[in-house]
């Protein structure tokens, strides 16, 4: 999504109701920002879940 799309109420709202339904089908699932993807990959991709918890609360 788009920073300016978080601007307009309607296109939050849609963006909460697909992190809530996919969060219910897939309760393990992970939103994160390109930039968090790449500093895990820059990390390595051998975390273990705690560390993975760590890091995504950054």
């Amino acid at each position: 999504m788009h920073r300016q799309s978080l601007s307009i109420p309607a296109e939050v709202d849609g963006l909460n109701a697909f992190i809530d339904e996919v969060k219910s089908v897939y309760p393990n699932t992970y939103f994160v920002t390109a930039s968090q993807i790449s500093d895990y990959y820059k990390i390595g991709v051998d975390l273990s879940n705690d560390q993975l918890e760590t890091f995504l609360s950054k």
